[in-house]
């Protein structure tokens, strides 16, 4: 898992960060060329999403960086067709270019799908369109910064425990939670236990259940509630993909 950070360096960071950022088109550079093309190929995007992402990628040669401001591209032509939102609406939002910066400081931390596809949605699900405000949203990327995606699976468990169970039938056996890390959300690995623990640890602390905290003999299959709290539901809907915009303007 990636060391914390307290709100105050991601600040600096992300000052840092955008700094940085040159002000002009990556022109002399082929790889930013391909880039922006790829982009421009995107049906409604044009170029005002390649002028913003081409800014972040002047920062690095990575690929990878690459490769996920591309499937961003992608996500927001979707957020698009299901919404009112603009091009225009987004690439000039502040809210939306520094989800962008700091979802550009996750992305270059992992190499996990997973991890990437949710740093994906919860960019999207950041901008001044989004029901959350600024401080929450800044809280969530943290949480997002430093969790795994086991720990979103863990939290979509407790969020609807019954549908969990009954999707994963065979595999829960009691709906203990010993059971489900090991044979579902760890399936494989012989190291599940201090990972389950850490988990168990990092969402108890941070108040994303109600039942404040879990230990492995918890049964779910007991449950026919929401165990997330408010704030951990809100950070589940923040990691997946929109399914809802604003009904009028900005």
């Amino acid at each position: 898992m990636n060391t914390p950070t307290t709100p105050e360096e991601d600040r600096l960071s992300e000052e840092s960060f955008a700094s940085s950022m040159p002000t002009g088109h990556l022109g002399e550079n082929a790889a930013s060329i391909a880039f922006n093309a790829s982009l421009n190929l995107i049906p409604g995007l044009g170029g005002a999403m390649s002028s913003l992402f081409s800014d972040g990628l002047a920062l690095t040669d990575s690929r990878k960086q690459e490769k996920w401001l591309r499937s961003l591209a992608l996500a927001v032509d979707k957020l698009m067709q299901k919404t009112i939102l603009q091009i225009e609406d987004i690439v000039h939002d502040e809210a939306f270019a520094t989800a962008v910066i700091r979802g550009l400081r996750i992305v270059r931390e992992t190499n996990r799908s997973m991890k990437l596809q949710i740093v994906t949605n919860a960019v999207c699900n950041s901008g001044s369109w989004a029901p959350n405000d600024a401080a929450m949203q800044s809280f969530f990327m943290r949480l997002i910064d430093r969790y795994e995606p086991e720990h979103i699976m863990f939290l979509g468990a407790c969020d609807d425990p019954q549908q969990f169970i009954r999707d994963y039938a065979r595999k829960v056996g009691n709906g203990k939670l010993h059971s489900i890390f090991e044979n579902v959300i760890y399936e494989g690995n012989d190291q599940w236990e201090p990972l389950a623990n850490m988990i168990l640890q990092d969402v108890g602390q941070d108040q994303l259940l109600r039942t404040g905290g879990m230990a492995l003999g918890f049964s779910l299959a007991e449950e026919d509630r929401r165990l997330t709290s408010s704030i951990g539901h809100e950070l589940l809907t923040f990691c997946s993909s929109p399914v809802r915009g604003p009904e009028s303007g900005l």
